[in-house]
This record gives C-alpha cells, sequence and structure tokens, in this order.
C-alpha cells in the first residue's frame, strides 16, 4: 500500500490510533508523563504533548516502512561532512545512534560504499521486518552483527573496527548487561549503557553520535555530531568522558526536538548507585581457622557451582574492579591428584570461580538474580607451583575491561607471599540464571 498511497494517509489514520495506545498502553503513557514533567509540563498541555509524541512515534515508524517501499524523502545534512572525510582513511570508528528521531534510517540512505558499516541488531523483530532489512542493506554495503549471549558480536566488533570498518550502535538504552553510567540528562540522573563507551575507550577509536530528525512529512535533518573527550587517562577516565559529551549532546538534540523522544519506559528510575561493599564490622566475620577476615556470604547465593565443584572457600574482599578469595585444598577435592596435589585445572576453575564470586555477590548487592558465566579464554597463564593438601590459596582478580556482557581480569593466585599463577581471563556472562 505504501508504494502508491501517500503517507499522509496513513498518518492520518495513526492520528485516530493514537488515543487508544494512551488509554490502553500505560507504561508508555507514565513515561512520557515522567519524561515531559521533566520538560516542566502539567495538566492538559502534559496530555496534549504525549499525544503529540505517540503521533509523531506512529509517523517514524510509517516513514520507516515507506523507505522499505521504495518512497524517497529529503535530507538536510549537517556535519555528515565528518564522516565522509572520515571514511577516506583506513582508520574506523563508532556511530552512536539513539531512540530518538529516525536513526532507522542510516541504514537506508547511508551510502557506505568507501566504508563498510556493521549495525549492531537485537533478536526478536520479525523474520519480514528482519528480510526487507537485509534486502535493503545488501545494496548500501552495510551488514548486522546480532548480538548473542555467547557474546560472539563482541568479536566481530573487534575485528570490524581492527579493519577500519565502522560499528553502529545505540548508545541511551540499557540492553542485556546492567553494566552502566549515571550521567546528568534532563536535570536528573539517568542510566546510559557502559558497553559503547567502554568498547570506543578500549579501541581508542573516533566516536560519531548521529541523529536523523524528522522536519517535515517527507524532510528529514540528519544531525552528525563528534564526540570527544580528553584521551589522557586510562580507559575509564575515557569511557566516562565520551559518556558524558554522548549525554550532552543528546540533551541538545531531545531539546531541539522535544516529540521524537521514543524511550517508553520509566528512563530515569534505573538510575543507581556504582556498587560498593560496605566495609563496616557488621559486613565481616573472622574464619578462625585460617585467620582471613571475610565477607559474610552464602557461597550458594552467589555461587552457580554446587559441591563437589566449589573451588573457593570465602569471599575475602569485593570492592571496585578488585575482587579477592581463599581456598583450603582439602584431600577429597576433586581437582587433586593422587599424590595430594592441586591441578593446573583446578586453579584455573579456581580463578573462574572467583570471578562467579564477584559477579554473583555484585548482583546480590542489587536484588538482581545470579547469572552463569563461562570461560570466554585463558590468555599468559603461567603456573609456577601448585599447592597440596592443607594449604590455603588466596587468589586475586583485578579487572581491566568491560565490554557490555564480556569481562577481561588479572589474575593471581598467591599461598603466604609465594606467586603460584597468574594469568589473564575472559569471562562472558549468559543471560542463563543460576539454578535453570
Amino acid at each position: 500500500m505504501l508504494r502508491v498511497v501517500d503517507v499522509r494517509v496513513f498518518y492520518a489514520i495513526m492520528a485516530c490510533v493514537v488515543p487508544f495506545y494512551m488509554l490502553f498502553n500505560r507504561n508508555g503513557y507514565r513515561a512520557m508523563s515522567d519524561y515531559f514533567k521533566h520538560r516542566g509540563d502539567s495538566g492538559l498541555r502534559l496530555v496534549w504533548h504525549i499525544y503529540r509524541n505517540h503521533y509523531v512515534f506512529g509517523q517514524i515508524v510509517i516513514d520507516r516502512f515507506a523507505v522499505y517501499a521504495g518512497k524517497k524523502f529529503t535530507f538536510v545534512e549537517e556535519g555528515n561532512d565528518l564522516i565522509s572525510r572520515h571514511s577516506e582513511r583506513d582508520e574506523g570508528f563508532v556511530m552512536l545512534g539513539s531512540h530518538i528521531g529516525n536513526y532507522e534510517l542510516t541504514s537506508c540512505t547511508f551510502d557506505a560504499h568507501k566504508k563498510r558499516v556493521n549495525a549492531l541488531v537485537y533478536a526478536g523483530e520479525s523474520e519480514t521486518i528482519m528480510e526487507n532489512r537485509r534486502h535493503i542493506l545488501a545494496k548500501h554495503n552495510i551488514g548486522l552483527i546480532q548480538v548473542g549471549n555467547d557474546m560472539s558480536h563482541l568479536f566481530q566488533m573487534n575485528t570490524a573496527i581492527d579493519n577500519g570498518e565502522i560499528i553502529s550502535m545505540h548508545a541511551d538504552r540499557i540492553f542485556g548487561s546492567q553494566k552502566h553510567i549515571n550521567c546528568r540528562f534532563m536535570g536528573d540522573e539517568a542510566s546510559f549503557p557502559a558497553g559503547p563507551f567502554a568498547f570506543a575507550a578500549q579501541k581508542n577509536t573516533p566516536v560519531y553520535a548521529v541523529f536523523y530528525m524528522k522536519e517535515k512529512t517527507k524532510v528529514y535533518h540528519l544531525y552528525v555530531r563528534p564526540i570527544v573527550c580528553d584521551k589522557e587517562g586510562n580507559i575509564r577516565k575515557r569511557m566516562n568522558g565520551l559518556a558524558k559529551r554522548y549525554v550532552e549532546v543528546l540533551e541538545e538534540m531531545v531539546n531541539k526536538y522535544p516529540y521524537q523522544w521514543f524511550n517508553y519506559f520509566d528512563f530515569w528510575n534505573k538510575a543507581s548507585s556504582p556498587v560498593s561493599v560496605d566495609k563496616g564490622e557488621n559486613t565481616r566475620i573472622n574464619k578462625d581457622e585460617s585467620n582471613v577476615s571475610v565477607i559474610s556470604v552464602n557461597l550458594s547465593d552467589i555461587l552457580p557451582q554446587r559441591e563437589p565443584f566449589v573451588m573457593i572457600d570465602g569471599l575475602k574482599y569485593c570492592a571496585g574492579d578488585t575482587t579477592e578469595t581463599f581456598f583450603e585444598i582439602k584431600r577429597d577435592c576433586v581437582f587433586c591428584d593422587g599424590e595430594g596435589r592441586f591441578s593446573e585445572a583446578g586453579m584455573v576453575e579456581n580463578i573462574a570461580q572467583t570471578c562467579a564470586a564477584r559477579i554473583g555477590y555484585l548482583a546480590l548487592q542489587k536484588g538482581d538474580e545470579v547469572k552463569i558465566g563461562v570461560i570466554g579464554a585463558v590468555n599468559n597463564m603461567m603456573i609456577y607451583d601448585t599447592p597440596k593438601v592443607g594449604n590455603v590459596i588466596q587468589t586475586k582478580i583485578v579487572v581491566e575491561e568491560e565490554v557490555f556482557n564480556m569481562t577481561l581480569v588479572r589474575a593471581e593466585i598467591k599461598m603466604g607471599v609465594e606467586t603460584l599463577a597468574t594469568c589473564k581471563m575472559k569471562i562472558a556472562l549468559t543471560d542463563k540464571k543460576a539454578g535453570e
């Protein structure tokens, strides 16, 4: 129908449909009510603005299908020359989108003949939509990277950037991993996903925010804004700097186009303080037999493993990027050999369970369900000695990078002052919950 019928006919139908969404989609209504209250609206003015927001969203969706049907739109470009010039270079870069305007038009209008674009997509859309999208993308040298539980998308992203290609992804909505950065947005604290900024900071790659904003029936305004920060300092500092600048640009766009904000959930309520561990006396007990101060927590609440495969005895410390555990080697340990030596495989499992203890403990502190992690890779493993029955080992991990659901840690196992083993380990957090 969109091939032969003017989009304004569909807009007119949409104007009649919108009130039903306002009446029966209460979550969306409440979310938009909160959004416009942040802008200072109230009363009938608030209801009218919620209606306009829903109506514009309907137009945006219709426009997306109109493009699939071959309809043409006019684009006023502002800053697109930045991307054009960068595409001439060998260096890859990241394009960040948002759930405002019609970012989907990027895949329909962006000509990637100079540099391939790799767009992150999430499962859940119908096969009809995905098939139309693939058909259009094939004409523009744009590929899709499906976000999966096996974390393979992270390796595809790394490969794409290393090959000098473009990564396109949204940066305003937490999906999957709950790792986030709190930024002040529209006068209040809001949570933004850490993954896109961590990835860009880790790869030290240029970043651009891209917005396709509807201005008239068949006219869109394309804005491209460079997202830059101080390149001095560690990755975490750069990550936070990128997030802060992105949120500033996002707020600028939202203020310019207030009816094109399409995050239909309680956006500001998701903000939370970084997780920390209370070091007060009420949270710690003493393990008399080893004289080790430990966090009072039931291991079965934070670990997916069960006996006889539990390779830690307690959580000694968990704050920031650092976690420490301890483990006494017992004769009935499944990883001990005939001579009572704790095997190399057992030491790898001990490190992995220390990572799992960190993930589980932080989830417990936030009231989230504990999810299962899997070893993605073990690099630079050095084993200098193996402990034996009766020895107590202390294992320390320090998080070096966290990208989406993938965590890279530096690990060390010690016995007293003696270092027994060191390595780097990647842990991929799945969506599978402990006990399932």
